[in-house]
């Protein structure tokens, strides 16, 4: 039963004043009361009553009214249904759920009413439909499963839930638990279309994730855990979760379990393209929270004509690699050898430009292959789209045999790679062998001892933590001090192969006992072992390893080495390449039974390829000689009555027939039966026209079926590659993505980043990857450098007038780290990036009037969430903490955050824009806070923003000359500078008189207490001046109580009152 059963009915169910086409309406409608229901009748999808007024106003269609037996006249809203894939897209993105009710049995033979039933239920979350879904994003659906002992408080950070992230377009399952701020994070990089929980868990949501999301609550037993637990085991065919590795994940499980519950509820049954589930691990991908994202502008800009960093890095050319570029930039990698492989592609393809367009023409042929592919698993693909399947496998057997490395001899000759091969022949390698034994054991060490590693370990963990189709076919290439290292594991053997060796095993060796032999005299150590148990310590073991190969030859004959990322690259390159599958045998199948331009729907034209079906064939035999049968009925019949004008025509009421004027109708033979009579002509068939047309029609309805059959029978054919197509996809998209970095680092001029596993960032001459784009034509970016660890310089306090580039500054370091470790090239001279875990940004203003938070309110919860999150590797950017609050208050909080940050035992990487000078006395006490100023040149009463950065802190913050840039009254202007004069001219007196000058606020750069209000008589006004002269000059002991009333009478009048 379908979980949406359990809503009560609005319409309260059959009502026998109602019609019964009507009864029959208000049945179905009664199981899916919160969805607007379109019911097939006829030609039309007809809503009725609350659904018509809604869909009337959303599509903008006619509302009218329809007669409903003894009971009330009802609202009608319908459209054609042809029309289906133009209006539900625009119901769907109004924010209604749609339940499609057609007719299941064909008209002509229902014995009473219609059979009709609800063939699939739309959510924001769940559709099939392209007009709906936008090619370039993921629609997910996102199910959460809250902790069932909840903390009391709303914001409780320790309260954990699980969640999952399905896309039914494209079979992608994701899922993780963790934090409630772990949660809010995955959903703003995932943007969930819908998002499922329990229904009495709304007000916790809404608690702690806000009202912004698309939500529907379901039923409090879908979400136990026992129930969703066998839900996924039933969807995959497994008996275990331990293969996903998510096993341990109740909370996460509950989550998964409830999404694909979901489906079924919505008559989404076919979905075996969702083949597995990943679980997200928290620990593998930099930490960037909501107020990060936003604050760096990543995806978004509250100003709509801006740039966004996506806008700059996405050049993706296929719909699978623009839905990857997104994952990408919202989850950027922590762990260096992932971001070494793709930077060492980007690094290829930089340098090879003929492989980069090679691939790049291909892909564009490749089109979406996830959500074609999905479309096979619900038997939703059209024969055109079958077609665009087979050209987008043809595509990636060209990507394939492509990501091949040339061979020496080929780069020599500036040869291409042969197909399937990467060595060529009469080339020789050299072996050092172990049996199958130490594979294992070597990945069993390199597991146990990762944490610690060693340089024979860090080499034979490049080779062994590959995954691979089975356990010995895989390369890879490292480098070993000079020289480069290709690892292989042939004929069921660990093999080591070194690049250029001369050694070569004979013909003639024919067992092992002799191979071992021939390579202990070529100088080898040979491993071996005996009743499997190993000789020596594996530590030892794998030091042989790596002396060998220090020692090998093919150094001492001086074989050239080729650059580090080129070979890496190739390595890189090349794995991907033998992932994929053209899927020959489907395609050739393909090639032979759809014809090469095919229509978009069955039934609309020739879909089946001639030679196919023999009957198919003879069939359609039958139709073209019928029909020229017909002409020759037409020419015999003409002759043989003298209408010259006869013809012979179709139509849906009675079938074939000869059509005579009225001229000629005395001419018709008698054994002509009359059929219709109009105006100016008549219409008569025979009996021999009468029994073509019966074959005739027969022959095409037969091939109509047939067809839908046989190009049934192949989508079936097809589903079996679901796997190694969605494999593809997964690959030509990661292609894709890498190419994009490729075309933006060679536009831009972006220089490849040193990523390594210190606490260093070092950044020379960098540039803001946005702000540079949009710069004029001719107009250079001014480049910064900076330089951040956590022993000698973890705080730059930069000060620096308002529009002088601070903020600039800093968003431009974030950015340039979050594309370092998306495997980017980045915008600068040089960039040594030390891998960071998270990143915190508190930029920009912004309120939350909704919820009562003020612009500060808003500060301080962002400040908070990253003083609460610090690690040794974070890396924080805060600009102008304090300024929507009192001067006093702001210097107090952003001075004791500065110190916090420094205190710290984890030592966080911190750059601090802030217009308090104050806090350029921290340098003094804090050896590890720095003070930097973005400079500026004044020439006259002009500023000039040089947007450098320089040593040293900023005394002045221009803020007046902003405000005349910015276009301030000038009166307004000139005011604002006597208030500053007078300001100055008090700080400044206490120095005169041989004192120490003050603060202009009134307390010391230190910190001292004191406290400033702005005076009257400071302001340069005569009349105030005279007042205060008069007071002055006043002695207060001698007044009398009345004087003093008339003194201040006086000064009354003198201020006009």
């Amino acid at each position: 039963m379908s979980l949406l059963k359990y809503r009560p009915a609005k319409r309260g169910g059959q009502n026998d004043s109602e019609t019964p086409l009507m009864q029959q309406y208000s049945s179905i409608k009664s199981k899916y009361p919160d969805a607007i229901l379109l019911f097939r009748i006829g030609d039309f999808y007809e809503t009725f009553g609350e659904d018509a007024i809604k869909t009337a106003a959303t599509l903008g269609i006619t509302l009218t009214k329809r007669r409903n037996g003894a009971a009330a006249d009802i609202e009608l809203a319908g459209f054609p249904y042809h029309s289906l894939d133009n209006y539900l897209p625009k119901l769907v993105r109004g924010g209604h759920r749609v339940a499609i009710c057609d007719q299941l049995e064909d008209p002509k033979f229902a014995k009473k009413i219609v059979k009709r039933g609800i063939t699939e239920l739309v959510t924001p979350g769940v559709s099939y439909n392209d007009k709906i879904l936008d090619h370039k994003a993921n629609n997910f659906l996102a199910s959460i499963h809250f902790s069932s002992s909840p903390s009391p408080l709303p914001r409780e950070r320790g309260t954990q839930a699980g969640v999952a992230f399905l896309d039914v377009s494209t079979g992608e399952f994701y899922m993780a638990e963790g934090t409630m701020e772990y949660v809010d994070k995955l959903l703003q990089n995932f943007k969930p279309s819908e998002i499922l929980f329990q229904k009495n868990k709304k007000k916790q949501f809404s608690e702690f994730f806000g009202d912004k999301f698309y939500t529907y609550g379901l039923d409090e037993w879908i979400f136990q855990e026992d129930f969703s637990n066998e839900t996924l085991l039933k969807h995959f065919g497994t008996s275990s979760l331990k293969g996903f590795g998510i096993e341990n994940l109740n909370m996460g499980i509950v989550a998964a379990g409830a999404a694909l519950h979901y489906l079924a509820a919505t008559q989404h049954d076919r979905v075996q393209h969702i083949q597995s589930i990943s679980r997200i691990e928290e620990d593998h991908y930099v930490w960037l929270d909501k107020f990060t994202v936003r604050n760096l502008e990543l995806f978004w800009s509250p100003n709509e004509k801006a740039k966004t960093l996506i806008d700059v890095l996405d050049t993706t050319i296929s719909p699978m690699g623009s839905r990857m570029m997104k994952r990408w930039l919202s989850m950027p990698l922590k762990e260096k050898q992932p971001v070494e492989e793709r930077l060492n592609i980007v690094d290829l393809l930089l340098k090879n430009q003929e492989l980069s367009e090679k691939i790049s023409l291909q892909i564009q042929l490749v089109g979406d292959l996830e959500r074609l592919i999905s479309k096979v698993a619900t038997g939703r693909i059209s024969p055109r789209e079958v077609a665009h399947l087979k050209r987008g496998l043809a595509a990636i057997e060209q990507i394939k045999n492509a990501a091949h490395p040339p061979t020496p001899s080929q780069r020599e000759g500036g040869q291409q790679p042969r197909s399937g091969s990467s060595r060529a022949e009469g080339e020789k390698p050299g072996y050092m062998m172990a049996d199958p034994l130490l594979y294992k054991l070597l990945k069993e060490f390199v597991k146990e001892n990762r944490s610690k590693p060693t340089e024979a370990e860090s080499i034979l963990w490049t080779c062994l933590k590959r995954k691979a189709q089975d356990d010995y076919h895989f390369r890879q290439q490292h480098i070993i001090g000079k020289y480069i290292a290709d690892f292989a594991c042939l004929d069921r053997q660990l093999v080591i192969e070194v690049d250029g060796l001369i050694h070569q095993l004979p013909d003639n060796i024919e067992n092992d006992k002799v191979r071992t032999e021939w390579l202990k005299e070529q100088g080898f150590t040979v491993i071996r072992f005996k009743n499997e148990e190993i000789i020596g310590n594996i530590e030892e073991v794998l030091q042989q390893v790596v002396n060998r190969l220090k020692s090998l030859p093919s150094i001492k004959d001086g074989v050239q080495v080729l650059p580090l990322g080129k070979d890496l690259g190739w390595a890189a390159i090349e794995k991907i390449g033998e992932q994929l599958n053209p899927c020959l045998l489907i395609r050739a199948r393909i090639e032979k039974e759809i014809v090469p331009d095919p229509p978009p729907m069955l039934n609309k034209g020739k879909v089946i390829s001639d030679g196919v079906n023999a009957e198919l064939d003879e069939l359609r035999k039958i139709t073209t000689s019928g029909k020229d049968y017909l002409v020759e009925i037409q020419q015999r019949e003409s002759e043989r009555t003298g209408i010259g004008s006869l013809k012979v025509s179709f139509n849906n009421i009675f079938g074939y027939y000869l059509e005579v004027t009225n001229t000629h109708k005395h001419k018709v033979p008698a054994d002509w039966i009359r059929k219709q009579t109009l105006s100016n002509c008549e219409r008569y068939i025979t009996e021999e026209l009468k029994q073509y047309e019966e074959k005739i029609l027969g022959a095409e309805g037969k091939i109509a079926t047939l067809e839908a059959q046989l190009f049934n029978d192949l989508v079936l054919s097809l589903a079996d590659y679901i796997p190694p197509v969605q494999l593809n996809a997964s690959l030509i998209a990661r292609l894709d993505c890498l190419l994009s970095f490729t075309r933006t680092a060679q536009k831009n001029n972006y220089v490849r980043p040193h990523i390594n596993d210190g606490r260093i960032l070092n950044i020379k001459n960098g540039r803001h990857p946005v702000i540079e784009t949009q710069l004029p034509v001719g107009t250079e970016y001014i480049a910064n450098d900076i330089y951040l660890d956590n022993e000698q310089q973890q705080i730059i306090i930069i000060t620096g007038p308002n529009m002088s580039g601070k903020s600039a500054l800093l968003r431009q370091t974030a950015l340039i780290t979050i594309m370092a470790q998306m495997g980017s090239f980045v915008p600068a001279q040089h960039a040594e990036i030390g891998l960071v875990d998270k990143i915190f940004t508190r930029v920009g203003a912004s309120d939350n009037i909704s919820h009562g938070e003020s612009t500060f309110m808003v500060e301080m919860n962002e400040t908070a969430s990253i003083l609460n999150n610090l690690s040794d590797r974070s890396l924080i950017l805060l600009d102008e903490i304090g300024r929507g609050t009192s001067t006093y208050d702001g210097i107090s909080i952003a001075w004791a955050i500065a110190e916090f940050l420094h205190n710290h035992l984890t030592k966080p990487k911190t750059l601090f824009a802030t217009h308090y000078h104050e806090l350029n006395e921290m340098e003094k006490t804090m050896p590890r806070i720095k003070n930097f100023n973005v400079s500026v040149k004044e020439a006259g009463n002009k500023v000039i923003f040089l947007r450098k950065l320089v040593p040293g802190g900023s005394e002045h913050s221009f803020g007046i000359h902003v405000a005349k840039m910015a276009g301030v009254p000038k009166k307004v202007v000139d005011r604002a500078n006597e208030i500053l004069a007078t300001l100055e001219e008090k700080a400044a007196a206490p120095a005169r008189k041989g004192g120490t000058p003050q603060h202009p606020l009134g307390r010391g750069a230190s910190g001292a207490q004191g406290d400033y209000q702005l005076s009257f008589f400071q302001l340069n006004d005569p009349v105030l001046s005279q007042i205060k002269d008069d007071i002055l000059k006043t002695d207060i002991n001698t007044l009398t109580p009345v004087e003093a009333l008339m003194k201040l009478n006086e000064i009354k009048k003198l201020i006009g009152g």
